[in-house]
C-alpha cells in the first residue's frame, strides 16, 4: 500500500527508543512527530496529514500565539480537540480573553520562541491594568491548556506554564450581610409581577441563570419540591443557550418552605390570569413568552429594587438571594451536606469559602450563647459588671 504524499513513519527507532515521522504541511513546510511507539507516531501523523487534507491546520508551521489559540478553540468548539466540545459559553470567554488580554501583549509571538519571559511579561501587564486574580488565573489556565496541547503535537519544545505558579485567585471579600437589607427588597417587591422570583432565590438559593430556566414541570407544589435541571444563559451573538448545570450536583431536588409555595401559586395564578403567551411553560418568561434575558431583568427590575430598598447599588442579586440563602441555613443549624446540596456545589468547602457571609443577628446570638455556654464551664463563673460585661 502506497503511502500518502507528504507523509513519512520512519522505518525503525531513534537511538533514544521513541519513533520519529513527519508530514509535509502546505506550502512544504515540514512538521516532524517523535512518539514513544511506532502506532502512536504513526496515529499523529496521519492526525496532521488529515488536517492539512482538509485545510484545517494552523496558518503557519510556526504560528503566532494569538493565531494559534483561536484556532486552538474552534478546534475545542467543534469537539476536534479535547474530551467533549466547548460549551457556547466556554467558547465566549476563551474568546474575550485570547482578545482582550493576552493578544494585545504576547499575540504575535511565534510558538518556536516563546518562553517563560513572555508570560511574565504578560501577567505584569494584566497585573498593571488592575486586572482581578480571577482573570489572571483564567488566562493562565487557558494558556496551559492550548500549550500543553501545543507540546503534545510537537509545536513547542516545552510548555511555559510549567515554569510558573498559577496566580492565585481573589479572596472572597468579607462583605457583611445584614439581614435587613434582604427585608427591604422583599418588602419593595411585594405586589411586583417579578416578586416570585426573589422570593424563591431566597428560599432554594438557586442561581439566577436556573430560575430564569425554571419551568413549571419542574414544580410540585402539592408536594412542596422543586427540582432544577438546566441554566439559561443569553451569549452575544448566540442568544438564549439552555444547558445543564456544569457537574452532577448541580442538578438537585429542593424541599420549597411554605412561603415560598405560597408565592409560587400566587405568581401562578397571575401568569395564568395574564393570558400572555408561555409556549416553554416557563415560571418566569419574557412578554413574549421566550427566556427572560438576564441583563435587561437586572437593568429594569434589579436595579430598581435596589435604589427604592436603599441598599448599596453594587450590591449583587446572588448577596441578596443565594448567599442570604446559604447564610440564613448555617445561622439556623444545618448540616453542610445538606447546604451543599441545596447550593448545588460538589464540596461543602465551596458552599462555606464563597457563599457564607456574616449576618449581624444571627452573629450577636451567637455569641450571647458562647457567653452562655462559657459561664456554664467556668468554675465559680466570672462575675459580671453593672455594664453587662464580664469582669
Amino acid at each position: 500500500m502506497a503511502e500518502r504524499a507528504g507523509v513519512s513513519y520512519g522505518r525503525k527507532p531513534r537511538a533514544d527508543g521513541r519513533w520519529q515521522g513527519y508530514v509535509v504541511l502546505s506550502r512544504g513546510r515540514r512538521r516532524t512527530v517523535i512518539r514513544p511507539t511506532e502506532a502512536e507516531m504513526r496515529a499523529e501523523v496521519d492526525r496532521l496529514a488529515d488536517q492539512r487534507d482538509a485545510g484545517r491546520e494552523p496558518s503557519t508551521g510556526d504560528p503566532q500565539l494569538g493565531a494559534f489559540l483561536d484556532w486552538w478553540v474552534q478546534r475545542r468548539r467543534d469537539g476536534e480537540i479535547g474530551r467533549r466540545p466547548l460549551a457556547p459559553s466556554s467558547v465566549v470567554r476563551y474568546e474575550q480573553l485570547i482578545r482582550l488580554q493576552i493578544a494585545p501583549t504576547i499575540g504575535t509571538i511565534r510558538l518556536s520562541r516563546l518562553g517563560a519571559g513572555h508570560l511574565d511579561t504578560l501577567m505584569d501587564e494584566l497585573k498593571r491594568r488592575r486586572e482581578s486574580g480571577n482573570t489572571r488565573q483564567q488566562v493562565y489556565r487557558l494558556l496551559h491548556v492550548a500549550l500543553t496541547y501545543a507540546e503534545r503535537r510537537g509545536m513547542v519544545a516545552r510548555n511555559p506554564c510549567h515554569y510558573l505558579d498559577a496566580p492565585p485567585r481573589d479572596a472572597p471579600r468579607a462583605r457583611e450581610l445584614a439581614i435587613e437589607d434582604v427585608a427591604a427588597v422583599l418588602a419593595v417587591a411585594e405586589g411586583h409581577p417579578m416578586a416570585a422570583l426573589l422570593w424563591l432565590g431566597v428560599a432554594t438559593g438557586a442561581r439566577i441563570g436556573e430560575l430564569l430556566a425554571l419551568a413549571w414541570t419542574d414544580v410540585d407544589l402539592d408536594a412542596s419540591r422543586l427540582t432544577i435541571r438546566r441554566k439559561v444563559q443569553h451569549l452575544s451573538g448566540i442568544g438564549a443557550h439552555v444547558a445543564e448545570p456544569k457537574t452532577a450536583a448541580g442538578i438537585r431536588t429542593m424541599t420549597l418552605p411554605a412561603v415560598a409555595v405560597a408565592v409560587l401559586r400566587t405568581h401562578r395564578a397571575r401568569q395564568t390570569a395574564d393570558g400572555r403567551p408561555n409556549p416553554l411553560g416557563l415560571v418566569f418568561p419574557s412578554a413574549r413568552g421566550t427566556y427572560l434575558n438576564e441583563a435587561n431583568w437586572r437593568r429594569d427590575v434589579w436595579r430598581p429594587w435596589k435604589e427604592a430598598a436603599k441598599i448599596d447599588p453594587a450590591t449583587p442579586f446572588r448577596q441578596v438571594t443565594r448567599k442570604a440563602h446559604a447564610s440564613l441555613l448555617v445561622a439556623l443549624g444545618t448540616d453542610p451536606e445538606t447546604l451543599r446540596h441545596r447550593s448545588g456545589h460538589t464540596s461543602a468547602a465551596t458552599t462555606m469559602q464563597w457563599y457564607v457571609q456574616t449576618i449581624r443577628d444571627a452573629d450577636e446570638q451567637a455569641a450571647r450563647k458562647l457567653d452562655k455556654a462559657l459561664r456554664k464551664l467556668a468554675s465559680p463563673p466570672p462575675k459580671q459588671s453593672s455594664k453587662g460585661r464580664t469582669g
